[in-house]
């Protein structure tokens, strides 16, 4: 389903429904349930009290139908509310579900439709509890019935397909959840166009992003990778020291709990490969990094791998009289594995 197995989907959903969270932790999965149930309840409570409400001050008819209706109605215009304050005004929130407005243009906008989705999804939550309510009621209105199943059809995609895509980012190992949109750090135009036309045509490139410390490399890696990852594309997070030591082992089949590691991703992030400045001294040298990948007996299966494999290296920062050496170094390396110099791309937020 959605490019992950069904055996996974139900481990995954039992992981997250039995067990304690005080010594396992809170997965992507189990918070995007709880968040579900949340807006059920905020659906279900206030057409409860809406309906006490309707009951002792109108004579009304079907009043736990009207008084869905109207929670239902209210929730909506608030997501409206809250996805086109920043869609039409274009600006980041301030706040964290009300949109309060704000002073800072995105950098890399959004993907509305995505934010719209997730919005109708709520929406349908906040409607699912309060027709459920409405459904307890007053059970003989055949009209509760039929609305409540209408929209549980409704929520059947969403559902597998939110549920999912917590799974894509979690198995990707990212270091923090980041999106493209959060990062608001100072990127030429001719940078931040490449970086677009990467989330639309990434197969088989590999990006290279230099920059000094505090420049927003790691972030940038992440959220590119994460915006990949919500089409569903399979990518693996690692620094460099623990990518290095994986290239010397053999290959592990992937399993319920991890379905895909860096030899089995579509899109591999290694992080830290060098510090950058004002750190004079390399960590690792494209040679060094070039025997690495080798791993002794392994290099047979790892160059092939890293050659057609879509992968955003993050590399540090060289120092201006060195830098453009560097960039030449780095991509003989990478042309060294096989890799077609027109799939080679460099991002120098030093610029």
């Amino acid at each position: 389903m959605f490019g992950i197995p069904r055996k996974a989907i139900i481990a995954q959903l039992k992981r997250d429904l039995i067990g304690k969270d005080s010594h396992r932790g809170v997965t992507l999965t189990y918070a995007w349930l709880a968040n579900q149930f949340g807006h059920f309840a905020l659906g279900f409570i206030p057409s409860f009290i809406a309906y006490i409400v309707l009951d002792h001050y109108t004579s009304w008819d079907n009043k736990a139908f009207w008084a869905g209706l109207m929670i239902s109605c209210t929730w909506l215009l608030f997501e409206i509310y809250n996805f086109l304050g920043p869609l039409l005004l274009k600006r980041i929130s301030n706040a964290g579900h009300v949109y309060m407005g704000g002073k800072s243009k995105y950098v890399f906008q959004p993907t509305w439709r995505f934010i719209a989705f997730d919005t109708a999804t709520d929406v349908l939550f906040f409607a699912f509890g309060s027709f459920s309510c409405a459904t307890i009621l007053h059970p003989t209105l055949y009209w509760n019935g039929i609305v409540l199943i209408c929209i549980i059809v409704l929520l059947l995609y969403p559902i597998a397909f939110w549920f999912t895509n917590k799974i894509y980012l979690m198995n990707a190992g990212f270091p923090k959840q980041f999106r493209l949109s959060q990062w608001n750090y100072e990127i030429s135009e001719n940078n931040r166009s490449q970086v677009l036309g990467l989330i639309d045509d990434h197969q088989g490139k590999h990006v290279m992003i230099f920059g000094s410390v505090q420049h927003g490399k790691s972030e940038l890696a992440v959220g590119m990778a994460t915006q990949l990852a919500t089409k569903k594309v399979k990518c693996s997070y690692h620094t460099g020291t623990k990518l290095y030591s994986k290239f010397y082992l053999p290959t592990n089949p992937p399993d319920d709990q991890q379905l895909w590691d860096w030899d089995s991703s579509d899109c591999l992030i290694v992080d830290d490969i060098n510090s950058g400045n004002p750190v004079r001294i390399d960590n690792v040298t494209p040679d060094e990094l070039y025997n690495y990948i080798l791993g002794e007996d392994q290099g047979e299966r790892n160059i092939p791998l890293i050659r057609e494999k879509h992968v955003i290296w993050v590399m540090g920062e060289e120092h201006p009289e060195e830098k453009y050496q560097a960039f030449d170094n780095w991509q003989s390396m990478l042309m060294k594995l096989g890799v077609d110099s027109g799939k080679i791309v460099v991002i120098d937020l030093g610029d």
